[in-house]
């Protein structure tokens, strides 16, 4: 790549999320696409997701959601990025779509949100915020399983719709990036781990988690060395504790770099989900106590914060040596 527009366009894309993307009436036109996604996805689902039917059939229902919802999504964005090159305002029309599907600093007011919610004792507004950022029921826990969830929750967002987005836009352009946030809106919906989507939501689900991998892998270092600036957080123990959930998770695809941040703060993070009566096991990501605090939560939104500040700081530092190369 011999050419800084890209990164320009990156850098002006996380620069008006991190100033304007928590504000309230900007925040809900950003999310629009997506919420037009996960409630299309949610009406497939509601439609096609019979019990009574058998595990290949609910599978094969699934797959065909996803493609159906997926596929006209991908071509209108290829369209569109076609357009785009033709256009003088290309760049403008990049940042513009890219606001759409960014999410740098929505999951990092949601969980300062849960910090503020979860002030003295457990509340119901607490909960409400942390299931938009997770894939499971939180109506039943407690403040320190909603800790968990907010903090995990939060960090794969983070990792994803940031991330993610970066990787994939400088590796195969706007169409890339507009097909791997709409997996991971209907994945949202349909790719639970609970019985009743284990089947249906199979393409969705493994397929976001293949299209996520990379952003988690560039995550985690980030992750670690934002730890050097937070209070008793610990980088070794992050990036110990990145590499062994890596090594735990990658291979099932399922990876999001939430060990680094359970490192950092010495907490376990995951563990059993629930969905409605169901209660699903799933594994701890870190060694350390499972009585997460709202001070986690609370150091965790510095991090991810300055996460953030990091990849802008890369970002420019690209434009300028490419700027200084050409």
């Amino acid at each position: 790549m011999d050419t800084p527009i890209p990164f320009i366009v990156l850098f002006a894309v996380l620069l008006i999320d991190a100033v304007a993307g928590h504000l309230l009436g900007i925040r809900f036109v950003f999310a629009l696409p997506l919420r037009i996604i996960r409630s299309l996805a949610g009406w497939f689902d509601g439609r096609l997701n019979r019990e009574n039917r058998g595990r290949n059939a609910r599978r094969f229902r699934g797959a065909i959601v996803l493609l159906v919802i997926a596929l006209p999504v991908w071509v209108g964005a290829v369209a569109l990025s076609g357009y785009a090159d033709q256009s003088p305002y290309a760049s403008l029309i990049d940042t513009c779509v890219l606001l759409f599907f960014v999410g740098g600093s929505r999951p990092i007011v949601r969980l300062r949100k849960v910090t503020g919610a979860l002030r003295g004792a457990y509340n119901e507004r607490a909960s409400r915020i942390s299931y938009i950022l997770v894939r499971f029921e939180t109506d039943n826990m407690d403040a320190h399983s909603i800790a968990r969830a907010a903090i995990g929750g939060s960090t794969a967002r983070v990792a994803v719709g940031l991330f993610g987005l970066i990787f994939w836009y400088l590796l195969l352009g706007l169409p890339a990036v507009i097909l791997y946030r709409v997996v991971g809106a209907i994945a949202d919906v349909v790719g639970r781990n609970s019985s009743q989507h284990l089947d249906f939501g199979f393409a969705a689900r493994r397929l976001d988690d293949i299209l996520s991998l990379p952003a988690a892998i560039i995550a985690g270092p980030v992750f670690v060395l934002a730890a050097i600036f937070i209070p008793r957080a610990s980088p070794i123990k992050a990036f110990t504790g990145w590499l062994k959930d890596f090594g735990a998770r990658a291979i099932r695809s399922d990876f999001r770099g939430e060990g680094a941040i359970a490192g950092a703060l010495g907490i376990a993070l995951g563990g059993p989900q629930e969905f409605g009566e169901e209660k699903v096991s799933r594994d701890w990501i870190g060694d350390g106590r499972a009585q997460v605090m709202r001070a986690d939560t609370h150091r965790t939104s510095w991090l991810l914060g300055l996460s953030v500040f990091l990849a802008m700081a890369v970002i420019a530092g690209g434009i300028a040596f490419l700027k200084q190369s050409s």
